[in-house]
């Protein structure tokens, strides 16, 4: 994995505003800023060799009621391989 494309909610009040990204060789990253529908892109530098990744909510705005993200995109080599759905 060379990077990871997280997408909120299509309306403005259910933000998510941090998290972490924990993988399955026990890296774990922390997400900050707001995650917006165009998409928040977290680099994952020389990349990250692991068979799954779980985002974890930490923050929301102050007027969530809902919370979650609607998909998580894992690339590879700077183009996408999947999109995962976001059940959280």
């Amino acid at each position: 994995m060379r990077k990871i494309v997280l997408y909120g909610r299509p309306n403005t009040f259910n933000t998510v505003t941090s998290g972490v990204l924990s993988f399955s060789d026990g890296t774990i990253i922390k997400v900050t800023g707001s995650i917006s529908t165009s998409g928040s892109t977290v680099s994952l530098g020389a990349g990250i060799w692991a068979s799954s990744v779980r985002f974890t909510t930490a923050g929301t705005s102050l007027s969530s009621t809902s919370v979650g993200l609607s998909e998580i995109a894992i690339c590879t080599f700077s183009f996408l391989i999947f999109p995962l759905l976001a059940l959280i």
